[in-house]
């Protein structure tokens, strides 16, 4: 269901009879959930799509009565449009937040908000220079997994150190664009939210190694299957060890944390995404013993849509959101530093422009 158009609006949301007027940049899962969540918050207009694929843009048009554009840069510069979602392979994130931006517009970008730092750097300072509300879809930073790790790791005091495993299955197999370096970035800016989630969790980091090793990767850029390590120290103390591993015969995306604490220890089993992220086991052990501790029921797709809703509602009361947009430039930085680290075989520290994020 859309809203009418408000021909003279002006970019101040405010009053009651105002609408927000969005277009998708992209056609794919994530461009139909983004639209599905703005055709159900009131005042909020799906105007346009702009997709290059010729039948699943028109589609999504057809669906929200939106109109269809095939060439994106014709949309973000639109009078008559308030917020721009991008939805595109990783690649091409930045190029289409940055138009957006110095359009003018509001922008909400599936992560990563860039696939290099001076990108994301770029995106960060015309935000705070335009005043725009810019969002990055950080979506697993409030599933049910993640708030029950937040939440149960605030009694247990200092981080001592994580230990954790991420696996990607290869769905499908063939040449993914989830498994080529050029369209979606090394696995890491792949696997950015678990970085997020660190991050949102322990702080930011001082310092990153790592190790990449990829099969049968060809020059475009795709490979079969990769694993990669990184080890990451953290300002407030404490370090990560993560053990990435995509393409392999596993069922799902699966996860396993080993969180140790100056109070005692967490353990996480469980998926990353989907309908099943509240199927996960979190156990809390302390010297009173070991406990089972429940978590909210939480789900992508519900975190998924709050993210939306949130940035609906931030554009109208005009208070962009400089802590999280930092920890998504912060994210960037480290999914590349742990490349560099793997490709340089030493220790890359992160600078203080790097490092800037103040402690959450």
């Amino acid at each position: 269901m859309t809203t009418a158009r408000t021909p003279g609006y002006d970019g101040a949301l405010g009053g009651e009879g105002d609408t927000l007027r969005c277009a998708i940049v992209g056609s794919g899962g994530m461009a139909h959930a983004r639209a599905t969540h703005l055709s159900q918050i009131g005042g909020v207009d799906v105007a346009y799509v702009s997709s290059r694929n010729a039948y699943t843009g028109p589609a999504l048009a057809r669906r929200f009565t939106a109109a269809f554009m095939p060439d994106w840069r014709d949309v973000v510069t639109r009078h008559d449009v308030d917020a721009i979602f991008v939805t595109t392979h990783n690649d091409s994130h930045a190029a289409v937040a940055r138009t957006a931006l110095e359009a003018g517009k509001h922008v909400f970008v599936e992560y990563p908000l860039a696939t290099c730092l001076e990108d994301a750097d770029a995106l960060v300072a015309l935000a705070a220079r335009g005043g725009k509300v810019v969002c990055v879809g950080h979506d697993q930073a409030g599933v049910g997994w993640h708030l029950g790790i937040k939440q149960a790791a605030e009694s247990l005091g200092e981080l001592r150190a994580v230990n954790g495993v991420l696996a990607t299955p290869s769905r499908g197999g063939g040449q993914s664009v989830w498994r080529n370096r050029s369209l979606s970035g090394p696995p890491f800016m792949v696997g950015i939210a678990y970085v997020y989630h660190l991050l949102d969790l322990f702080g930011p980091v001082d310092w990153v190694e790592g190790t990449s090793t990829y099969d049968g990767l060809d020059q475009s850029g795709y490979y079969r299957t990769s694993v990669s390590t990184m080890t990451a120290g953290f300002r407030r103390g404490g370090v990560a060890q993560l053990l990435y591993i995509r393409g392999f015969a596993v069922p799902r995306d699966e996860q396993e944390q080993a969180m140790m604490f100056a109070g005692g220890f967490l353990s996480y089993r469980g998926y990353v995404s989907g309908s099943r992220t509240n199927e996960g086991h979190l156990t809390r052990v302390t010297s009173a013993g070991s406990q089972r501790v429940e978590f909210p029921t939480v789900t992508l797709a519900q975190s998924s849509r709050a993210n939306t809703e949130r940035f609906v509602n931030r554009i109208r009361a005009g208070t962009p959101d400089g802590t999280s947009l930092a920890m998504a430039r912060e994210a960037v930085a480290v999914a590349m530093c742990a490349e560099q680290a793997a490709e340089e075989n030493r220790r890359i520290q992160l600078t203080p422009s790097r490092a800037a994020m103040e402690a959450a």
